[in-house]
């Protein structure tokens, strides 16, 4: 998240917008609050209204100075209830994820996404070991897997229709 912040800094991002659910409070974790903090970046949070799907996501990142990333999910939900939305939000925006985008690769050609990739594959490995060798119900030692990031991804690469 470090390394996305400072690329988005020196790109010219000014402010972050973390868009959240409905149900969700407002809150940052420590690893985004010092992620900000270490790039210089402001924040705030928005809400999509749901009955206005497209139009909140349209408000979006109008600026050219403002990133956008989304709660786990919640951008897959988006892509169901508002797909061309979200696709003109990812053509005119920088926009982090974390997981694939929920839409077909036809509609993202051209567009390009900053992606914070996890090794999903060293962690199933991992819990497999831990289940396999018992060590999973014992006093944990503090295990990390750190996500690397990708700037500016061909976003047809992450489509996944579901």
């Amino acid at each position: 998240l470090r390394a996305a912040f400072a690329a988005w800094k020196r790109a010219g991002i000014e402010s972050v917008v973390f868009q959240i659910s409905g149900t969700d409070a407002p809150r940052l974790s420590p690893l985004q609050r010092e992620a900000l903090a270490g790039a210089g970046l402001r924040h705030t949070f928005t809400r999509v209204r749901t009955k206005h799907w497209a139009r909140s996501l349209d408000g979006l990142a109008r600026d050219g100075h403002t990133g956008v990333t989304f709660e786990l999910l919640w951008l897959d939900a988006l892509c169901r209830q508002a797909p061309e939305a979200v696709v003109r939000l990812l053509r005119r925006a920088r926009v982090l994820t974390i997981q694939p985008l929920n839409l077909r690769p036809k509609e993202l050609q051209g567009v390009r996404v900053d992606v914070l990739a996890m090794d999903w594959k060293a962690v199933a490995r991992r819990v497999a070991h831990d289940l396999a060798t018992g060590k999973l119900f014992t006093p944990p030692e503090r295990v990390v897997f750190e996500a690397t990031f990708a700037a500016r991804q061909d976003a047809s690469q992450l489509a996944s229709w579901f």
